[in-house]
């Protein structure tokens, strides 16, 4: 009994001297390499900050080790799953994390001891950009992982003791509640890689069973001794490290288009990282960006199919979104391109394109209508197919008037009058509260004209004839008409636009 007490307060005086002697080393040594990363992000980027305080542009951090998909698993850079656990994307980025760690990093290390909380915080961190590179296929960076890996051994920590520490469960049960919120607030911020959050919390889960409790009294393998799980913490470090010095001759086209500001000279240097790296599917996709903005939509659209033929997944998460944006932008306005300049059938292929792709809508009713007026008044075929067309376009919009006329002249070509006079009728009414164009109302009532003309009624169609000639000033198909069922002339100049032919109006964007 009485070396039980002298044991008992042995035990208590070496965790009093363990307190008071307490340094962070691994806390301070983990927070120092994100920030002399985040340093050398910086120096790379030319030593200036951009929008959001940024610490550098994408390219750079290509460079430096962010986990990039097709670099990883086509390129074989497999030490960007730990080098991209100590790049930032802008200060506040770094300053978030950097409180979490000190806050996660400074309670656990004084519990359990520094080998633990390093070597839990490493393998969280790699587990956690695995994870990231099995489920998405975006780039991705930061310390989030390695924090939520603390998060992870914090749960372990106040399980084990839940029996043992005052309060019971509560500590355990908190520290549950905050985990579950973080995950459920990475769920509606679709820029947060959330695999990468779980990926680093179950390892962090996992290293703590395989670690230990400092205060636990059973006996643990070698293997699983903090100081052995230290040292290959260290090792694992040693390696991404070294991965990355040695890739750096190879990044260098990457760095220095880093530093470009021109983006004719960024163009450059991503077509010379592709001639190297023609995998690289990312860049690709930037290269796309960059095309967009300078007008060279065709060569545009041409890397962004390169980079899906070259790496399909990336067509998921924000890189596809990006490409789909940027597709479905390109032959919208193609497809608009196209139909000013009389291109019917190049028309028609892009609006195919966007009504396979595109969500908005907006967007797909407009586009289902211009593919309906081409078919029944540029081509005058596939009349069955352009009156489905216009049918969709009204059901994304039952009340617009340009639908409704383009539905009626779908009728009056296949020559079903009776239909298209009334949809035609329907069409004015809507219009008087919608259309303020006068080009576009005088074009409802040259169809509306032409619709009476065609079922006998002379008087009616003067009258529409008159309106639209009254609304635009000057309507050269409607005064034709006009003349010719005054008497003036028998038959219409072949020199004028016949009814529909005038593309200045885009159906649907009046």
């Amino acid at each position: 009994m009485e070396n039980a007490e002298i044991s008992s307060t042995d035990g208590a005086s070496r965790a009093a001297s363990r307190h008071a002697y307490f340094f962070p080393a691994a806390t301070i040594l983990l927070a120092s390499l994100n920030v002399w990363m985040a340093w050398v992000q910086w120096n790379s980027s030319g030593r200036r900050f951009r929008f959001g305080l940024d610490l550098a542009p994408l390219v750079s951090n290509w460079a430096l080790g962010a986990k990039v998909p097709s670099l990883v698993l086509q390129g074989g850079e497999w030490w960007r799953l730990v080098v991209a656990n100590f790049l930032h994307g802008s200060v506040p980025h770094l300053a978030w994390n950097m409180l979490a760690l000190a806050m996660l990093g400074l309670s656990l290390e004084r519990e359990l001891g520094t080998y633990r909380v390093f070597a839990t915080y490493v393998f969280a961190a790699v587990a956690g950009a695995a994870t990231s590179l099995a489920f998405t296929a975006g780039t991705s960076l930061g310390a989030s992982t390695g924090v939520m890996g603390l998060m992870g051994l914090l749960v372990v920590t106040h399980f084990r003791r839940r029996n043992t520490t005052v309060g019971g469960k509560q500590p355990f049960v908190l520290v549950t509640a905050l985990v579950s919120i973080q995950f459920l607030m990475d769920y509606f911020q679709p820029q947060v890689d959330m695999f990468g959050h779980v990926g680093g919390f179950a390892g962090g889960l996992l290293a703590g069973v395989l670690v230990g409790d400092r205060n636990s009294e059973k006996k643990r393998p070698r293997a699983f001794q903090p100081w052995v799980a230290a040292a290959a913490a260290y090792l694992v470090l040693a390696w991404g490290a070294g991965g990355l010095v040695a890739s750096l001759p190879r990044q260098k086209v990457l760095l220095e288009a880093a530093r470009e500001r021109g983006r004719f000279r960024q163009i450059d240097a991503l077509r010379k990282v592709l001639v190297e790296r023609p995998y690289f599917a990312e860049a690709r996709v930037h290269l796309a960006t960059l095309l967009w903005t300078l007008g060279r939509g065709s060569e545009a659209v041409a890397e962004l199919q390169a980079a899906i033929e070259s790496r399909p997944g990336i067509q998921e998460g924000a890189s596809g979104r990006q490409i789909r944006r940027q597709l479905l932008e390109f032959h919208y306005q193609r497809c608009m391109q196209m139909y000013e300049g009389r291109s019917w059938n190049e028309a028609l292929e892009s609006a195919e394109f966007v009504i396979a792709n595109s969500t908005r809508r907006q967007l797909l009713s407009q586009v289902h209508n211009l593919y309906a007026w081409i078919l029944a008044d540029k081509l005058e075929t596939r009349l069955d197919e352009a009156e489905s067309h216009s049918r969709k376009s009204l059901e994304l919009e039952p009340s617009n008037a340009a639908y409704l006329d383009t539905l009626a002249w779908v009728y009056y070509k296949k020559g079903d009058l009776e239909r298209a006079h009334a949809t035609q009728q329907t069409a004015l009414e809507k219009a008087l509260g919608q259309l303020q164009d006068p080009d576009a109302n005088s074009e409802l009532q040259y169809h509306m004209g032409v619709i009476y003309e065609r079922l006998g009624k002379r008087e009616e169609a003067k009258e529409s004839y008159a309106r639209a000639i009254r609304g635009r000033g000057r309507y050269p198909e409607a005064s034709e008409r006009l003349r010719r069922l005054y008497g003036f002339t028998d038959e219409p100049d072949p020199s004028l636009p016949q009814p529909g032919q005038d593309p200045a109006i885009i159906r649907g964007i009046i």
